[in-house]
């Protein structure tokens, strides 16, 4: 049995390859913000505590965000090639990495007065569970998938332009 495909022109060619090179890694990582957060833990006091307790924490935060081209295929490309247009369906950016290592988080400030104890390990330890929590909640809200992709497209864009594309459409699927 013999299969014939569809001769490709140079340009296809020249654009295959160059969208071999951009998808080759499976994740593509196009934005790293770095969060900074101050955790104050908030203490109940009750009526039976003389003296105060206060401290201030500090945490980092590393995250990633990009597209997840496992998901990528040729069959999301289209090319007209009489206008030099070319439009392409790229995954919707994710949030590739979170990292909040365990050496970036700091007392800053302490201050325990009366026959109050310190804040112990466990508490700290809570107040940063709190802190990673609300990061993780916040990250909708910072933007940081749409800049992600925001920069995907802009490398995308960038590569087919030099190939010599007049008209470069990027666009991106819905979640799945």
């Amino acid at each position: 049995m013999c299969f014939f495909k569809k001769k490709q022109s140079p340009l296809e060619l020249k654009t295959r390859r160059c969208l071999k090179e951009l998808t080759a890694r499976t994740d593509f990582a196009t934005i790293k913000y770095t969060v900074n957060k101050i955790v104050k833990p908030l203490e109940k006091k009750k009526w039976y505590h003389l003296g105060q307790r206060k401290v201030l924490y500090t945490c980092k935060a590393y995250i990633k965000a990009g597209i997840n081209l496992d998901r990528f295929s040729f069959k999301d490309v289209e090319i007209n090639e009489s206008h030099r247009e070319i439009s392409i369906r790229l995954p919707k950016a994710v949030i590739i990495s979170y990292d909040m290592p365990s050496d970036d988080r700091k007392k800053v400030y302490e201050k325990v007065s009366g026959v109050r104890k310190p804040f112990d390990s466990g508490e700290m330890h809570h107040c940063f569970m709190l802190s990673e929590k609300a990061i993780l909640e916040d990250i909708e809200k910072m933007g940081i998938t749409e800049e992600a992709q925001q920069n995907a497209s802009s490398i995308f864009k960038a590569a087919l332009y030099q190939l010599g594309y007049e008209t470069v459409n990027i666009s991106f699927n819905s979640a799945k």
